[in-house]
């Protein structure tokens, strides 16, 4: 190239094409059936029914809580809800879904959104929350949740919120 050539360079991104976009975006109308499994979730917690807040769960369903302890199994994850609707202070988790994507497959989806959990402390009422994804798989017609992951982010409302 000789000095008085000059070198092209185009500012403009490339258009892409990505398999399956078109499909994913049709497709996200559809987490109504999601949305409502987790909402009767959220109505089992605040009413302490261990049984019905797992009912969702797949047999094998691996959670990972806010202090990154993993339970793998429904019986786990049940047994859990349960020590926590044993202690006096508890009132409840909500999980609130703020984006649903279904896979192109139509038999997978993930969840993300915000989560909170309350308790009565002596101090004042102590709410812990932050954020988490959920794994759901569509099997015999039917959604069951297959992992999810939380992260504990915030502590507020008591001195047990206090770092030890």
């Amino acid at each position: 190239m000789s000095t008085t050539q000059k070198k092209s360079i185009s500012l403009k991104p490339p258009v892409m094409s990505l398999p399956g976009v078109a499909t994913r975006l049709r497709a996200e109308g559809n987490d109504g059936p999601i949305r409502a499994l987790r909402a009767e979730s959220n109505r089992a917690i605040a009413e302490h029914d261990a049984l019905r807040a797992v009912d969702s769960c797949l047999s094998t369903v691996h959670v990972s809580v806010g202090d990154g302890q993993p339970m793998i199994g429904r019986d786990a994850v049940r047994a859990a809800f349960e020590r926590s609707f044993a202690d006096s202070t508890f009132l409840t988790y909500e999980r609130t879904p703020s984006n649903i994507q279904m896979g192109e497959s139509g038999v997978t989806a993930s969840e993300s959104g915000t989560w909170q959990g309350k308790w009565n402390k002596p101090d004042g009422v102590m709410t812990m929350s932050g954020t988490y994804l959920a794994v759901w798989r569509k099997m015999a017609g039917r959604w069951q949740l297959q992992s999810e992951l939380f992260a504990t982010l915030n502590c507020t409302g008591s001195r047990e919120c206090s770092p030890a």
